[in-house]
């Protein structure tokens, strides 16, 4: 249990130990590269082929591909924010926050003057946010 009322298999499609069923073994070949070897994967390959010719589902797939890369990306600016200031609370200079973090001085200190405009609460989304029409 993960604590939030369901329960998760993890499965290993590269595992050795031979412990699965003849079905789900071939899933799990098939879902590491192989070629489909059984009905199921036979039927799922041509499910994967047919909504690969769907324009409609491309199109919601690349839009929500696009939308998860700007979603990492702010993920990770908001955890590097986070991080500087960490550093500006313990009294760190612009030059060893960015030897710390091994991040360009330059970038570090946008972050550094523009999070100062923040204190004493130093609201990741704010400065991030403020940064957005900096950069």
């Amino acid at each position: 249990m993960l604590g939030d009322g369901t329960t998760k298999i993890f499965l290993n499609a590269s595992g050795t130990l031979n412990d699965v069923s003849k079905e789900l073994k071939e899933f799990l070949n098939y879902i590491a590269g192989s070629k489909p070897a059984g009905k199921f994967t036979h039927k799922l390959e041509n499910a994967v082929q047919k909504a690969k010719q769907n324009r409609k589902w491309r199109h919601e797939y690349m839009t929500l591909y696009m939308r998860d890369l700007e979603n990492m990306e702010t993920g990770m600016e908001k955890a590097l924010i986070s991080m500087v200031v960490r550093k500006i609370r313990k009294g760190k200079d612009i030059d060893t926050i960015a030897y710390e973090l091994n991040e360009d001085k330059d970038r570090i200190g946008t972050i550094y003057y523009t999070a100062l405009d923040f204190e004493p609460g130093y609201d990741i989304d704010q400065i991030y946010n403020a940064l957005e029409t900096i950069l």
